[in-house]
């Protein structure tokens, strides 16, 4: 067994102010005056009513307020690439008051969404329930670069499902080849279970002591609302790092002293009740990797 290393400090900093975004096309030229929302049916019969719907009508619906972090298909390790997730709090429309409208026919199981750049995909009825178009963030109008007029938010989707600037949703029995699911990405784009990532470390020698150690932290769900990150060393508990709330994502980190020179085994695990350590040796590894200490 290796000697007990030191924990100089433990810190999570939700950066709740840290945007990314991404599109395939240009950000596309929106005249606000001339936007409109298209809700009409692929197959005949889909909607009792369809319709297009200008900002005024569509602002004309009662708002809810929701916080909901936008995340990547995928926890990148590269720390370059990372984080391409954020937190933020919106404003919009649930789109559950637009179907109430459409009076969608039984035969009607997919939307599929198409936006202003060329952009598509497609979500379940099941999923578009839970959807808000949403055209405010943070408190002030929805940038450009993040789908001015309106965008798609649903708790619980990676972001190449929540399209934006979105101007068209066309309903049928199937869906349409989306985007990147046309690419073989999943076509549910459900976010599942509490997920973590260690952005610097791998295949690197460290020689400077302490060793600061970072990465990022996702708790997809209200169940996740109690997880914490178990980081280990060499299968020794090294520091244990709350990532409440839930729908939010966080980054954290560490300085680690090695006792010596060597590798030394880091790993991540979740732990959702604090008062069962033997969660621990029973859950999957979120992430690991080898430190080489010089």
């Amino acid at each position: 067994m290796r000697p007990q290393s030191s924990l100089a400090m433990t810190t999570v900093r939700d950066t709740s102010a840290r945007r990314f975004r991404q599109h395939i096309h240009r950000v596309p030229p929106i005249n606000p005056n001339y936007w409109a929302l298209t809700l009409t049916g692929i197959t005949d019969g889909a909607l009792a009513h369809p319709s297009i719907l200008t900002w005024d009508d569509l602002t004309a619906y009662p708002s809810v307020e929701l916080a909901c972090p936008v995340v990547c298909g995928h926890i990148s390790t590269k720390p370059e690439n990372a984080p391409l997730m954020f937190n933020a709090n919106w404003r919009g429309v649930p789109v559950s008051a637009l179907l109430a409208d459409l009076e969608l026919r039984l035969h009607a199981a997919f939307a599929n969404i198409h936006a202003a750049d060329g952009y598509s995909t497609f979500l379940t009825l099941d999923q578009l329930r839970d959807a808000v178009l949403v055209y405010a963030m943070d408190g002030s109008p929805l940038p450009l670069e993040h789908g001015y007029p309106t965008r798609l938010i649903v708790p619980g989707l990676a972001g190449y499902k929540l399209p934006k600037w979105v101007e068209r949703i066309e309903f049928s029995a199937r869906h349409t080849s989306g985007t990147w699911e046309s690419r073989g990405w999943d076509s549910t784009g459900t976010l599942t279970g509490t997920r973590a990532a260690i952005l610097n470390g791998a295949n690197h020698a460290f020689s400077s002591r302490p060793i600061h150690l970072y990465g990022t932290a996702h708790a997809v769900s209200a169940a996740d609302s109690s997880t914490s990150l178990i980081i280990h060393i060499d299968h020794q508990i090294l520091a244990r790092v709350p990532i409440s709330p839930a729908q939010s994502w966080h980054e954290w980190s560490l300085d680690w002293t090695p006792p010596h020179p060597g590798d030394f085994y880091l790993e991540i695990f979740a732990q959702y009740d604090a008062n069962d350590p033997r969660q621990v040796a029973q859950s999957s590894v979120l992430h690991a990797m080898t430190l080489h200490v010089r």
